[in-house]
This record gives structure tokens, C-alpha cells and sequence, in this order.
């Protein structure tokens, strides 16, 4: 498969987890990747790190940039970056998650096969500020409906570009739900995904998790590795 892929990497101040999310672009098995990083006005070390991995990584890819920008949230961060994509497939990856070395070759190969398909999403490993595997979620197989009412799919779920470009502008006043809010606009569109049941990337929990689901997991109970998760139970939805 010699697609070209696009990875947008959002950041703010996750500078002590973007390497990690970096290294598992570089450790893909596809092989034509373009990864365009949006610093969101970071005041940590993300700018220092994320250069210092550019310096001593950029021949493994098509192409490699990290974009300064003043604070704006994520959506705004897309709405920046999406435009300059230039992979046939666009993968947002948040910069605390691991995507795991078949997760992009397993997503090119199925929407190759379903081309009436705009996008696909898979499961996940749970995994702690230190990266151990501490449990399991789960996504939900693709409705129109459900995803009109429920934030289910992950946000990295491989999409066509030419499909994302055609929502923009994203509404920048959804500092958190910024996933459900584009998954929402493309089913609006006719825009149609799959679920892929398979664990392909490590969904980080921590006390800065925009979406608050280290929280509301603590909340209701111990995380436990044989408890099975289910992302909807957990994201906020877009209920207007």
C-alpha cells in the first residue's frame, strides 16, 4: 500500500506524552506518513521535545512539522492544520495515545476494500500515566442514529481527508466533545464508518484527559484489567 497518510497530532502541554505518541507514528509498518503537529500554545517542554524529535527522526517520514500557534483548543488546531493534509487518509491522534504498528495498515486495507466507507475506528488498551495496560474499551458498531446522540467513536478513527476538509470550518467554541462534534457534521453530510473490533491503539488515562474519563471512571469504580469498558459510557455528547 503506497497511500500516503496524514497524522495530525494536537498538543497542548502533553510534553512529558507526545514522544511516546510520536515514537508509534515512527514505529507504524505503513510507511508513507506525513505528520503535521499543532502546538497549541503549549507553556511546558512540548515545543523543545517535539523539536528535538524532528532533529533526529524526519528521514523516516514524507514528510514531518510542528505548527505553533496561539491557543485556540483542538478544533481550532484542526481547523489549521486539516487544510494543509495531503495524505489520501487522515488520522487525528491525540498526543497522550499509542497507536499500535498495524493500526494504520489494518484501517488503509479495509477502506481500500469498502471505498463506499468515509472512515473506520477501532478499540482500545487502557493504559496509566506510565504506560501499563490497566484494562480494555470498547466502541459500538457504526449507526447514523447513535452517533447523532452518543460520542462513541474514538477521535483517530482513519478518515478520508478529502471528506474532513469538506466540514470546515468546526465549530472552535467545542473546547471538550471536539470528537463527537466532527463525527457528528460528517453523518450529517452522509458520511458512513465502521467499527473495526479489533485493539489498535492505547487510550491514556490520566487527570488531564479532556473528556474527564479517568474520572468518571474512578468515580464508579476500581479500573480493573478483566473489566471490559465501553467509550460511551464515558464521553460527553453533544446534546443541541
Amino acid at each position: 500500500m503506497k497511500e500516503l497518510i496524514t497524522v495530525i497530532i494536537p498538543n497542548y502541554n502533553y510534553g512529558h506524552f507526545i514522544i511516546q505518541s510520536l515514537e508509534s507514528v515512527h514505529s507504524q509498518k505503513h510507511k508513507y506518513i506525513e505528520v503535521l503537529i499543532g502546538d497549541d500554545g503549549s507553556s511546558d517542554d512540548s515545543i523543545y521535545k517535539i523539536e528535538q524529535f524532528i532533529n533526529t527522526n524526519s528521514s523516516r517520514f514524507d514528510k514531518i512539522e510542528l505548527y505553533k500557534l496561539e491557543n485556540s483548543g483542538k478544533i481550532g488546531v484542526l481547523n489549521k492544520l486539516l487544510p494543509l493534509a495531503n495524505g489520501k487518509y487522515t488520522c487525528i491522534l491525540d498526543s497522550d495515545d499509542i497507536i499500535l504498528p498495524e493500526f494504520l495498515n489494518i484501517q488503509i486495507d479495509f477502506l481500500t476494500k469498502n471505498k463506499h466507507l468515509s472512515f473506520c475506528f477501532t478499540d482500545a488498551y487502557l493504559i496509566d500515566e506510565k504506560s501499563r495496560i490497566i484494562g480494555e474499551i470498547f466502541s459500538s458498531d457504526f449507526s447514523i442514529d447513535k452517533t447523532l446522540k452518543e460520542s462513541y467513536i474514538p477521535a483517530n478513527g482513519l478518515t478520508k481527508t478529502k471528506d474532513l476538509k469538506s466540514i470546515l470550518p468546526m465549530d472552535e467554541n467545542y473546547r471538550t466533545r471536539s470528537k463527537h462534534h466532527k463525527w457528528i457534521k460528517l453523518v450529517k453530510n452522509n458520511k458512513q464508518g465502521y467499527h473495526i473490533k479489533k485493539k489498535l491503539f492505547s487510550y491514556r488515562m490520566h487527570d488531564q484527559n479532556l473528556s474527564k474519563i479517568y474520572q468518571r471512571l474512578k468515580e464508579g469504580k476500581n479500573i480493573s484489567s478483566s473489566v471490559k469498558y465501553n467509550f460511551c459510557d464515558y464521553w460527553d455528547s453533544i446534546t443541541n
